[in-house]
């Protein structure tokens, strides 16, 4: 190949190369944080592209059925103060100058607080039989409750006394909801009559403790 021939050769692959683009990618997501009031919390969001990215925050609007709201930031991160106003579901948007490619992810921020019991004082119904020696199906009694950060406690009791989970006559699960969201299940093994009645539902974090009675009462026919 002439010399002239390589020159050429070379400063097209030169031009290939300039013009080549990347997707966006993430490099860094938000991440789900949390923080006390007045505590300031930042949220990292970081996008690798060619052409570059130009950046924008929205904070998503429950009252307008999750549409997000106007831009709130253009920087690559957002910073503010945790407050009940500002607590909720935040979207960092990357998109390609040039009206390119764009990448998007949320994450939340919840304010740390006290545990709440949501669900008590609401009555909770099961199928049960009169007889002990009679078969009957399992009863469950059900807890939900809200607790940023999650518990460190979750004591359910009957009619005064801690169930102590064994596996035979009562099973407790946990699930996680989302949004700092949990809810406790308690299992009554082969239910009858005499498992009716008050049960207690008792959550607590590093902020405090929150209980709520529910009342098993028997599924009418």
């Amino acid at each position: 190949m002439s010399r002239r021939k390589t020159r050429l050769w070379f400063l097209s692959q030169q031009f290939v190369s300039f013009i080549s683009t990347d997707s966006p990618v993430f490099l860094t997501r938000p991440e789900e944080t949390s923080g006390m009031s007045g505590e300031r919390v930042t949220l990292r969001c970081l996008v690798d592209s060619n052409p570059p990215v130009q950046y924008a925050w929205y904070r998503q609007s429950t009252a307008k059925g999750g549409v997000n709201a106007g831009v709130i930031n253009r920087s690559p991160n957002l910073t503010f103060v945790v407050s009940p106003n500002t607590i909720g579901d935040y979207v960092c948007r990357a998109e390609a100058a040039g009206g390119g490619e764009s990448v998007e992810a949320a994450a939340a921020v919840r304010l740390k607080g006290p545990p709440r019991v949501l669900n008590g004082g609401r009555p909770q119904h099961a199928t049960v039989s009169a007889a002990a020696s009679s078969a009957t199906a399992d009863a469950q009694v059900v807890c939900d409750m809200e607790s940023v950060p999650p518990p460190d406690v979750v004591q359910w009791s009957f009619k005064g006394v801690d169930i102590d989970e064994d596996g035979r006559k009562y099973v407790i699960e946990q699930q996680k909801l989302g949004g700092g969201l949990i809810r406790s299940t308690l299992t009554v093994r082969a239910a009858h009559e005499e498992d009716l009645g008050r049960y207690v539902c008792t959550v607590a974090n590093p902020f405090g403790t929150d209980s709520g009675i529910i009342m098993l009462r028997k599924q009418s026919k």
